[in-house]
């Protein structure tokens, strides 16, 4: 009998896309593998779903009877309480938490971070819980098999001609047209990525035209593309910052949520990004401008790409994927 493997997520206005981003690649490896797989996805608002697996749109949280007769649930979520896990595990199923930052004390079979900043020796509460194993760091990072296919960036032109620019899913705080207006006169041509349809609508209005293309959701194969095609990208600090980093693609980052900290300081630690740059404070958009300009360097952007493609390896699916499976 195959795994039967149940997958816990949300998306949409005011969550963004992150954490669907990163299941959609485990549900596509696991599928792969030969497990059956559903992804259940509390999803709000406008916006697409993948339309190559088994999912739909539900809040879960409200039925934890998705779970019966499954072996395994995989919770990705910032709005599951610890209840919601409980829940899941009383019902004989092994839970697996994927958990960006320690949000809870977790009641769950085995807590995974995919993110580089994670740290096993933190003595986090997530840590503490996990009566198993806590794990997590860059081997972990969960990335789409279209970015992991898709060309790495090798050779970089002498002058930043195009960039890309996006702030993730949901820009809640309209930080999008300031950036645009920062960025005018310092690249001669930008995509933008405006999150959602209805957004990208009015980036469109105010901004678009000329040498800016605005876009609302991109599949996975076209976001790859995007990516791939630009000489910078200006991005929020969440998990886009992975798919640059795999594609050795140079970029400056901008906090736009407290969950995108432990990220933002890794990459500045290890010499990724230029300045810890937050959306709220008063001077972020000259920091934007400043670390862009850096960028110019043709020199700088070769070292970092390389670096990049050093940290991430994209083979964290995989991995995840033969955890699951050990359970």
């Amino acid at each position: 009998m195959s795994l039967r493997v149940a997958i816990l997520t949300e998306s949409g206005d005011g969550i963004g896309y992150g954490h669907l981003t990163r299941m959609t690649a485990l549900a596509s490896q696991l599928s792969h593998s030969g497990a059956d797989v559903a992804l259940r996805v509390d999803h709000k608002g406008s916006g697409s779903l993948p339309q190559s697996l088994d999912w739909q749109i539900l809040d879960w949280r409200l039925h934890p009877d998705v779970a019966r007769s499954v072996d395994v649930a995989v919770v990705d979520s910032y709005l599951a309480s610890a209840a919601d896990y409980l829940a899941l595990s009383h019902r004989g199923v092994k839970v697996v938490a994927i958990d960006d930052y320690n949000r809870l004390v977790y009641p769950v079979h085995t807590v995974v971070n995919p993110n580089p900043a994670f740290n096993a020796s933190s003595g986090s509460p997530a840590s503490v819980a996990s009566s198993l194993q806590t794990i997590g760091g860059c081997q972990w990072v969960l990335l789409r098999s279209e970015i992991t296919k898709t060309p790495q960036k090798l050779t970089h032109s002498p002058h930043v001609e195009h960039a890309v620019v996006t702030l993730g899913g949901s820009d809640v705080h309209g930080v999008l047209p300031t950036l645009l207006d920062c960025l005018s006169d310092r690249v001669p041509s930008m995509t933008v990525i405006a999150g959602n349809d209805d957004y990208a609508c009015r980036i469109r209005a105010s901004h678009g035209g000329g040498n800016i293309q605005v876009h609302g959701v991109l599949n996975a194969a076209e976001m790859a593309a995007a990516l791939s095609d630009c000489d910078v990208a200006v991005s929020a600090c969440g998990q886009t910052l992975h798919e640059l980093a795999y594609l050795g693609v140079p970029f400056v980052g901008i906090r736009v949520g407290d969950d995108q900290v432990p990220n933002q300081d890794h990459y500045l630690k290890c010499g990724l990004l230029g300045s810890k740059i937050d959306c709220q404070q008063d001077d972020w958009c000259e920091l934007v401008r400043q670390d862009l300009d850096a960028l110019s360097s043709q020199t700088l952007r070769e070292q970092r790409s390389q670096l990049g493609r050093s940290i991430i390896d994209g083979r964290g699916p995989q991995r995840l994927c033969d955890l699951i499976r050990s359970l």
